[in-house]
């Protein structure tokens, strides 16, 4: 009998929702005034997420963060930390800023099939003065069997079209057992990685290696791409007159010592690119399903490509799904 429960748990002076799955031993520990990040996934016994549950390191030291309004680093004039919009420079932090704002519970819900919770963070007198749009973003965390999707929706309450880019820096344990950091495999199927120059994109492509969507062992020296032009494994509901309803993708981090893989999967029309990042030496890798590029928020940013432009009163809704498939 599948049980699913929710707890309230107190851990180190934060408040956190705890989502279960009891008969698949499957947890996810949501933190609203964490960034509204989940802050530890476990299955079997083992901790999935490196720096779980530690909130004494920022918010893009392990975990899932999320990104919004920006990805990755934003530079004004060679200057970090910085972009124009509409001719005024307003701060950026690394990946947006909603990731160091704490969040709001909106609704739970534990049913036979599932279990929910809902958080919200939106626009203030604060965001405005750097992010000059009126908005809301809610994240319905939910766990069936042993799958957390994050369900996010984002509202343009404002009255003029939104530029915004989104995405998750997922923060993998590999190993998560006792192995090597080196004995763990990444596949990622993209076609295309954009070229990087001190931070930025340069508007170029190159060819992604083969071995990255055939399953790569991570490297001993650092790892860190954009792939894009993902090749989709499986369509869902392609219409002839529009774009397909879903286009559902998915990268995996495999650890054979523990015998799990685990899958993101994503809809590649509205999350076009996976970034991968895995330093030396550093017990992780994150798999980060994105859309926009660094500094596409700027005016004068290089390369524009995947940054949501959305309408006034309208609403941008996209999954990702962290599944555990066992070997």
């Amino acid at each position: 009998m599948t049980v699913y429960c929710i707890h309230d748990r107190t851990v180190a002076g934060q408040n956190v929702i705890v989502l279960g799955n009891d008969s698949t031993d499957f947890t996810a520990a949501i933190a609203p005034g964490f960034g509204g990040a989940c802050t530890s996934l476990r299955h079997g016994g083992h901790e999935l997420l490196h720096g779980a549950n530690v909130f004494t390191s920022g918010a893009m030291k392990g975990r899932i963060p999320v990104l919004f309004p920006a990805v990755g680093r934003s530079f004004e004039k060679g200057e970090l930390g910085l972009y124009r919009h509409h001719g005024a420079i307003h701060p950026m932090d690394i990946h947006g800023f909603v990731k160091d704002r704490p969040w709001r519970e909106v609704d739970r819900q534990c049913a036979p099939d599932r279990a929910s919770v809902t958080i919200e963070i939106g626009s203030d007198r604060d965001t405005l003065r750097f992010y000059p749009y009126d908005f809301s973003l809610a994240i319905e965390y939910v766990v069936e069997d042993t799958c957390l999707s994050l369900i996010a929706r984002v509202r343009n309450l404002g009255g003029e079209t939104m530029p915004f880019c989104f995405g998750y820096h997922p923060y993998f344990r590999a190993p998560i057992g006792d192995g090597r950091r080196e004995d763990c495999i990444v596949r990622i199927p993209g076609r295309k990685i954009w070229e990087m120059f001190e931070g930025q994109p340069t508007g170029r492509q190159i060819d992604a290696p083969p071995e990255l969507a055939e399953g790569m062992r991570l490297p001993v020296d650092h790892l860190e791409n954009i792939l894009t032009e993902i090749s989709s494994p499986r369509r869902h509901g392609d219409r002839p007159d529009a774009r397909p309803v879903s286009v559902f993708s998915y990268c995996e981090l495999e650890c054979p010592e523990v015998g799990k893989i685990i899958r993101i999967g994503f809809d590649e029309q509205d999350l076009e690119t996976i970034t991968v990042y895995s330093p030396p030496d550093s017990g992780f890798v994150c798999l980060e399903p994105r859309c926009g590029l660094p500094s596409a928020l700027s005016d004068s940013a290089p390369v524009k490509d995947g940054m949501q432009e959305l309408p006034a009163g309208e609403e941008f809704t996209t999954t990702v799904r962290v599944r555990v498939i066992t070997r």
